[in-house]
């Protein structure tokens, strides 16, 4: 039973010989709550055999660009049910009655805005990002994106992304998180993480996956049976993630926009039997740094790849895939595929927008599929990234229509001219 959920707990496994240091967020009642808190602690090598019979395999995905298929069996390494991504859950949630009183009250931010109350607009006051539009709150201050420099406090790399306190690491297995409000701080797991509550919170954690399916994935009911998205007000942040059979991070939630599902930011996803991420609906993923992708035979490894889902933003992120074996890569084990790429597979696609980006490689660059049986994707926008070299075929290949402008090369600055960046002097760059 929990007594004080403000003071960190530590939860020694001894069957695991696992510790962990996590905090578990204030509930109206406790009394009932088990000592774990909603957490299942699990071995990270019995992950895979405990995942509800799913095989720890690579799934067989992520045709190559070239192709009309995402998938060479059309089942994304996971079981989809069918019906919505709401998974029967209604958001029910009222404004508060000091929303509307023109006062700073309540645990309101501003006039009207924060805390309870619908997000501020930039230039108002601010206790943390939640409370901004822009989900950006710097200094008390929401402030507006504008860049690498500001947002994600440079290009992301391994020095501006991944975990910010190594000393504070401690060990622990595979987590199943079932309790709203968790906060998982802290760690370095071996195994995965699989979050099947509300308004979890993951930040400075490293995860190596040893071989499981996900590191990360945001999917599952309580019981771990149905893949009905369920959950809302998940953040992974300051995360470092490796070594999967697959894609590192399976997410998708709650919501009527982006980032309302869920929020990832600042992580470090890398050395990834395929994927980096596989997203669906109301997802935002900022300031992340996507890189050594596809170390499976056959892989075609995407930076981010969806077959169904909607309201979608992928902003300020570093992807660097020099697509394998062209002539300046000529060894690479990594088999890299696309940074983003998109097909209605499983179910429609809508409301994607893909901004402020660097993006550098695969075979295109941006992929957005035709119709595979649920539509084309549609209300794709993709607007002022930049792009490199490496890759094999070009820019983009769009199967229907995408709004694509003020995108540009980042090797000469000018904009995107006939789906192709010119290579820096002296260097070769694809391989068509």
């Amino acid at each position: 039973m929990i007594r004080d959920s403000f003071k960190p707990m530590l939860v020694c496994v001894l069957f695991l010989v696992a510790c962990s240091n996590y905090i578990v967020h204030p509930k109206q009642d406790t009394e009932d709550e088990p000592d774990s808190a909603g957490f299942e602690f699990m071995p990270g090598d019995a992950y895979a055999e405990a995942d509800d019979g799913e095989s720890s395999q690579p799934d067989s995905d992520d045709q190559d660009a070239t192709g009309d298929s995402l998938d060479a069996d059309g089942t994304d390494g996971d079981v989809e049910t069918t019906g919505s991504d709401d998974g029967g859950i209604e958001d029910t949630e009222t404004p508060a009655l000091t929303c509307i009183d023109e006062l700073k009250s309540g645990f309101e931010s501003d006039v009207d805005c924060g805390g309870p109350c619908p997000a501020c607009a930039e230039g108002l006051a601010c206790f943390n990002n939640k409370d901004c539009a822009s989900i950006y709150c710097v200094n008390g201050i929401c402030a507006e994106l504008d860049g690498f420099g500001i947002k994600c406090g440079g290009l992301p790399n391994e020095n501006t992304t991944g975990v910010i306190n190594e000393e504070s690491l401690l060990p622990s297995g595979g987590l199943i998180v079932t309790e709203d409000g968790a906060l998982i701080e802290n760690l370095h797991i071996t195994g995965a993480l699989d979050i099947r509550a509300n308004n979890v919170h993951v930040r400075n954690v490293r995860i190596d996956a040893g071989g499981a399916l996900y590191a990360i994935r945001t999917d599952r009911q309580v019981d771990g049976k149905a893949f009905q998205w369920p959950w809302k007000g998940i953040v992974i942040e300051h995360v470092e993630a490796y070594g999967t059979s697959s894609a590192i991070v399976l997410a998708g939630g709650q919501g009527n926009a982006a980032g309302e599902g869920v929020i990832i930011r600042h992580v470090n996803l890398h050395d990834s039997g395929s994927d980096a991420t596989k997203l669906r609906s109301n997802v935002l993923l900022e300031c992340g740094y996507f890189h050594r992708l596809g170390t499976n035979e056959g892989a075609h490894a995407d930076a981010v790849q969806s077959r169904k889902g909607n309201n979608v933003e992928i902003r300020y992120n570093n992807c660097d895939l020099p697509v394998s074996g062209s002539v300046d890569f000529p060894g690479s084990p990594y088999k890299t595929n696309a940074c983003v790429i998109m097909g209605a597979e499983v179910g429609p696609i809508d409301n994607y927008h893909i901004h402020h980006n660097r993006m550098n490689g695969g075979n295109y660059t941006v992929y957005v599929g035709p119709d595979k049986g649920f539509g084309a994707p549609t209300d794709v926008v993709i607007n002022d990234n930049s792009f490199g070299s490496h890759y094999r075929y070009g820019i983009m290949s769009a199967k229907t229509s995408v709004i694509f402008s003020n995108n540009r090369c980042e090797s000469s600055g000018l904009e995107v001219d006939d789906n192709e960046c010119a290579c820096p002097e002296g260097i070769t760059c694809g391989q068509k």
